[in-house]
């Protein structure tokens, strides 16, 4: 028996629960904290921004990337960007070496973890869509961390 995703959940800063509940009809959203993939082997991978291989792209850990403090907790499971990966087998891709797009995918639509807000990439934040974003060349990468 394979092991499969069985739960999503959102671990946010209080500060920050009314404006992604507010953003998530809309689809693609951001997050300040991180995403929680839990699998059927009761196994856990949390997804946020990191600062390896860069400082501020994704990264991927088997524990919570924030010291123990106050969370709001949501359960993503059933949104439309995550339903259909829920009860599969995940692939976890990165699209670039600097780990700012990380594709999370099985055999259904794909979801796109980057680290990015707006149009600005090296971003403290994780950009949660159902769209590949497109990386610009690196010139251009950094010109947007600077701005």
């Amino acid at each position: 028996m394979s092991v499969v995703l069985s739960r999503v959940t959102y671990l946010l800063f209080p500060s920050e629960a009314e404006d992604v509940q507010r953003s998530l009809p809309s689809g693609e959203h951001v997050i300040d904290r991180e995403v929680c993939l839990e699998e059927s082997d009761g196994s856990k991978r949390y997804i946020s921004w990191a600062q390896e291989p860069e400082q501020y792209c994704v990264g991927v850990k088997l524990s919570s990337w924030f010291i123990p403090s106050e969370i709001v907790e949501i359960d993503m499971s059933s949104h439309i960007l995550w339903k259909s990966l829920v009860g599969s087998a995940l692939d976890v891709v990165w699209h670039d070496d600097k780990h700012q797009v990380l594709e999370i995918r099985a055999d259904r639509s794909p979801v796109y973890l980057s680290s990015r807000e707006a149009d600005r990439w090296f971003a403290d934040t994780i950009s949660v869509s159902g769209a590949r974003p497109a990386l610009q060349s690196d010139a251009a990468m950094e010109r947007s961390r600077d701005a």
